[in-house]
């Protein structure tokens, strides 16, 4: 039973917070990483995001409502069906506005450039050393 409200409950806060991201995609990122906030591309990616939290949530809400249904992967499919009709249903509408003001220079600041290069060199080491832990074996 624990687990079954869990499940609710992580679904329910998946579709509210990804309701939110897709109402407001400005928020979903540091702004002071990049050149242009409000970038057309940032936000398609915010908003890509967003849809892919709401469709998690929804599958796990109804994976509960589907998992006696019948044994196997069957289920599996039908909730996924369901989740993917719930979530263009729960997707926020959003009125098509005009694009942000263009800002010159790049896409990334100073600031953004060093996150990522810390980033990227922080999962090649990752990557390296399991490689190496699985190849020792």
């Amino acid at each position: 039973m624990a687990t079954i409200v869990f499940r609710l409950t992580v679904g329910c806060v998946f579709v509210l917070f990804g309701r939110w991201a897709y109402r407001n995609p400005e928020r979903l990122y540091p702004s002071s990483f990049y050149t242009n906030p409000d970038s057309p591309s940032l936000v398609k990616m915010a908003r890509a995001f967003a849809l892919l939290l709401i469709l998690v949530g929804c599958f796990s809400i109804l994976s509960v409502a589907t998992e006696r249904l019948t044994n196997g992967i069957v289920e599996a499919f039908i909730a996924l069906g369901f989740a993917v009709v719930a979530t263009w249903y729960l997707l926020p509408r959003i009125s098509g506005g005009e694009p942000g003001p263009r800002r010159p220079g790049g896409f990334l600041t100073r600031r953004g450039k060093r996150f990522v290069g810390i980033s990227l060199a922080l999962s090649g080491f990752t990557i390296a050393v399991i490689v190496f832990v699985f190849l020792r074996r």
